[in-house]
């Protein structure tokens, strides 16, 4: 997952941001469903013109919801191209932050078009955590000025994509996934602690989950238990969590 702009951050950065998320979702543009996701993420984001939700079905992707036609075309592009941010970003398991679309090396043919015409210089694009069995989800948000987002953009954006998952449609049943406030209320704790240990041991937020569900198993505490402990302590003790997982957090840090 790392390119340079999600390395590093502090616990006070991953509690701000999560601060910043949690006031996007309780705000009069969200509503549980993808659009009011994508028109809460816009206006809550600085240098957020556009945003997409993308489905990578069967092998095949399709937008599920988008702000506006310039997101659709811009991921109609990457599609046909199976080339740039979105597609990389879901098939990859990454995030992507190209501070300029028309400069950056990795996807020339679609970072050329994307300038040119379509008028976007900056993405981001993160996979979304869901459960969903034969589906990938990914979700894209566009910018029209070169280096629309930072470091604090990009946290924000990644624990945001935690929760975006809870009102992504499955195409093939077209059910929520997840209620969002449900999900809110009860996780709020866990969210943080998530965000913590991924700051901590700079770990992805699917490993840094697994460590928090290991602690909850081997200490025989509730997993808000933990989470809890963690978000208080600013550190997961990891001697608890078993000496293979730790040992391997530890040699990436």
């Amino acid at each position: 997952m790392a390119n340079g702009p999600t390395d590093g951050f502090s616990v006070d950065e991953v509690l701000g941001a999560f601060t910043d998320m949690e006031a996007l979702l309780r705000s009069a543009r969200f509503t549980q469903d993808q659009q009011g996701l994508l028109a809460a993420v816009t206006g809550h984001l600085e240098g957020a013109d556009s945003a997409s939700i993308t489905e990578l079905h069967a092998g095949s992707f399709r937008t599920l919801a988008s702000t506006d036609a310039a997101a659709m075309d811009g991921d109609a592009l990457q599609y046909d191209l199976r080339s740039g941010p979105c597609v990389d970003a879901v098939v990859e398991q990454s995030v992507f932050a190209p501070i300029d679309l028309l400069t950056d090396p990795r996807w020339p043919a679609f970072g050329r078009r994307a300038a040119t015409e379509l008028g976007f210089r900056s993405m981001l694009s993160f996979r979304l955590l869901t459960d969903a069995p034969d589906s990938i989800y990914g979700l894209n948000v566009y910018g029209r000025k070169v280096h629309a987002f930072d470091r604090q953009a990009v946290l924000f954006g990644l624990l945001v994509g935690t929760y975006a998952s809870s009102v992504v449609f499955s195409s093939a049943t077209n059910t929520t996934i997840l209620n969002l406030e449900k999900a809110l209320e009860t996780n709020r704790q866990i969210g943080m602690a998530v965000g913590v240990v991924m700051a901590t041991y700079r770990l992805t937020p699917e490993r840094s989950f697994e460590l928090l569900r290991l602690a909850s198993m081997n200490r025989n505490q509730k997993l808000r238990d933990i989470a809890e402990a963690v978000v208080l302590t600013g550190s997961l003790d990891l001697d608890n969590v078993g000496t293979a997982r730790s040992s391997s957090v530890r040699s990436t840090t």
